[in-house]
């Protein structure tokens, strides 16, 4: 029977879960990214063979001169051009990291984030350490009332002589 995991280099044991899960889902978005750039490259096409045939259109109906229909044309086309090239460059920049990080979990440089849970976990550890403090704080307040005013009772004296009967 043939081993699931595959065997780290570093270490020379089996791949964890954690990794093929985030091996598979790197996979998946380098498969997305590289659709997307298909189907960007293939709308740039269009608006290239698009762009020809309506310049030749207008060239043919209204000669070679300098027309001001062919220069709104030409704009257009060079602002959608350039929204391609914006596009495929962020979308081959995605394509990259994502190669690199496919790269790293292969080789086993990759150490995954922590998930939610461990996070928590430690967030716990932190706050028990903690609880102490938070505890102590409202009796501290508490003391250095009493301290200053003596007894509720004198509270309420030292109130109704500053502030009237309320």
């Amino acid at each position: 029977m043939a081993e699931t995991g595959s065997v780290r280099s570093s270490e020379g044991a089996s791949s964890s879960y954690a990794e093929e899960k985030e091996r598979s889902i790197v996979t998946q978005k380098i498969d997305e990214c590289k659709l997307q750039l298909k189907e960007l490259n293939a709308v740039r096409a269009a608006d290239v063979e698009k762009f020809i045939e309506s310049t030749k259109k207008v060239e043919t109906a209204h000669g070679f001169g300098d027309n001001p229909q062919i220069n709104r044309m030409r704009h257009n086309f060079e602002r959608k051009n350039r929204k391609h090239t914006s596009d495929s460059d962020a979308l081959q920049k995605k394509l990259a990291d994502y190669e690199e990080k496919l790269r790293q979990i292969n080789s086993g440089e990759y150490e995954p984030s922590p998930t939610k849970s461990s996070r928590l976990r430690r967030t716990g550890t932190n706050i028990k350490g903690m609880t102490e403090n938070v505890i102590s704080g409202p009796l501290e307040i508490a003391h250095k009332i009493k301290s200053a005013f003596g007894s509720a009772d004198d509270i309420r004296s030292h109130r109704s002589k500053n502030f009237g009967e309320l």
